[in-house]
């Protein structure tokens, strides 16, 4: 009677564990590895060429960097689960990318040596967009214009970049943003500039406003990992409000919402120069200098200040499934 009790007692306290997943590839001779990053997301990595000038561990090298980057910014990895599938096409560099819930796609040319994969800012491009729910076409400005300008600092947070590389880019390509002769607000200029180099100033500007108000203490980064830990990410389709409404709440007041409403339906001319001056950043040539003594220097440095060390992704074992 006793054994019996004490086998009862021994099943009471087992629980069942499900056996590890495995993932098939979805092409022909693909090659699946499969990533853990360190918030606990599964990356699903198919490689679905086998002409690549790098092994495959170059490849997942390069996967784990984005995802560090994505990590260092976010805060955590946008889905649960997502699948990175890469193919081939002739060139020796990233090609092209393209995000949405259902995964990620990119071409990588098939002579693209290591240093272009360390180069490379597409991946993590279309990682940031992940981080973002689904808005409007309209919106189209935000969902392109925040990664265009989260990518380089998540990159340069993670170790990846310097702050001189950031900004010396910041400053050559954001004119490309400001309104031309007839365009309008955000949401009504759908053209490449106003969508990409638009948004992303869009950004920089929602930056340094959101600092300015919480004394340096809460800033767009603060803000878009908000969003991302109540469940905003590229499965969820919201409203653009209820975006920002969210993002606000990191600072605890209605900058986002505002800068919103200022930009949306007027075409806003925001005077670079001064900006550029204010933030301390000194152009020199092709390269910048930093003035720590301009009013905006301590923004401009804790806009790419690093987070404390972090632990990354790791390859998880048994992940190429049967064929």
């Amino acid at each position: 009677m006793r054994g019996l009790l004490l086998v009862l007692a021994l099943l009471a306290g087992c629980r069942s564990e499900p056996a590890p997943r495995t993932y098939a590839p979805l092409a022909p001779g693909g090659r699946v590895h499969v990533l853990r990053s360190s918030s606990g997301a599964t990356i699903v990595l198919e490689l679905t060429a086998s002409d690549f000038a790098v092994p495959d561990e170059e490849l997942v090298r390069w996967c784990e960097r984005a995802i560090a980057a994505i990590e260092a910014y976010f805060g955590r990895f946008p889905l649960d689960e997502t699948r990175v599938t890469v193919s081939s096409r002739p060139g020796r560099r990233v090609l092209y990318g393209q995000a949405s819930a259902g995964g990620i796609r990119v071409l990588v040319g098939k002579d693209a040596p290591r240093a272009a994969l360390d180069r490379d800012w597409t991946l993590t491009h279309e990682m940031t967009h992940l981080a973002l729910p689904t808005l409007a076409r309209e919106h189209h400005w935000l969902e392109e214009g925040s990664a265009t300008y989260v990518e380089p600092i998540a990159r340069a947070l993670a170790g990846q970049r310097t702050a001189e590389e950031v900004w010396r880019e910041f400053t050559r390509d954001y004119a490309q943003g400001l309104p031309r002769d007839g365009d309008r607000g955000l949401d009504a200029t759908s053209t490449w500039g106003r969508t990409y180099y638009g948004g992303a100033l869009w950004c920089l500007l929602a930056d340094v406003e959101l600092r300015k108000r919480s004394a340096n203490q809460v800033g767009l980064q603060q803000a878009l990992a908000r969003v991302v830990a109540q469940g905003g990410n590229a499965g969820e389709d919201w409203p653009i409000e209820r975006v920002l409404a969210l993002a606000d709440g990191a600072a605890g007041g209605r900058v986002l919402l505002d800068l919103y409403a200022a930009h949306a339906h007027t075409p806003v001319a925001t005077d670079l120069e001064t900006l550029w001056k204010e933030l301390g950043i000194v152009r020199r040539g092709r390269s910048v200098e930093f003035d720590d003594a301009a009013p905006l220097a301590a923004i401009r440095r804790a806009i790419l200040e690093p987070p404390g060390p972090a632990r990354g992704p790791a390859e998880v074992p048994g992940g190429p499934p049967a064929r």
